[in-house]
């Protein structure tokens, strides 16, 4: 018998919350030192992650399979800008 809080559902939920804490330290820590990670540099690449694990909530609690798409198009695209931004050559 699985706990309630572990169900898959509530751990998506907390993975979303941390991945939300942690692009806000960072950006924090940016700003009030000028060192560490810039905005142009991280945000493309949390928000790629974000969308994946989105995806994985929306899929967990039984949504429409065209808003589990949207959110794996917008992580292809958000990676795609990272790709394209970092692109050497």
């Amino acid at each position: 018998m699985t706990s309630h809080f572990l169900d898959t559902t509530r751990l998506v939920d907390i993975i979303l919350v941390i991945t939300v804490l942690e692009c806000a330290v960072l950006l924090a820590y940016t700003a009030w030192t000028g060192r560490g990670i810039r905005a142009a540099d991280l945000l493309p690449n949390l928000l790629s992650g974000a969308c994946v694990i989105l995806a994985l909530r929306l899929a967990a609690s039984g949504a429409e399979w065209t808003m589990v798409g949207a959110c794996m198009l917008a992580s292809l695209a958000a990676h795609l800008a990272d790709l394209r931004r970092r692109w050497r050559g």
